[in-house]
């Protein structure tokens, strides 16, 4: 199980990192974030993401 704690204190659990860097994404965003953006927009996003909580990871 992954754990990251957001800005706001708020902690966030997933069993992936794909997973963690996506539930960061909707506290920080909004659930819904991704709706109505391209394919290649949603990719990039969570793909920030994504290399942000892995510099967390063990």
């Amino acid at each position: 199980m992954n754990t990251i704690t957001a800005t706001d204190g708020t902690q966030l659990s997933a069993e992936t990192d794909v997973l963690l860097a996506s539930r960061l994404a909707d506290h920080e965003l909004g659930t819904g974030w991704d709706e109505g953006i391209s394919p290649f927009d949603q990719h990039t996003i969570l793909g920030e993401y994504l290399e942000f909580v892995g510099e967390f990871s063990s």
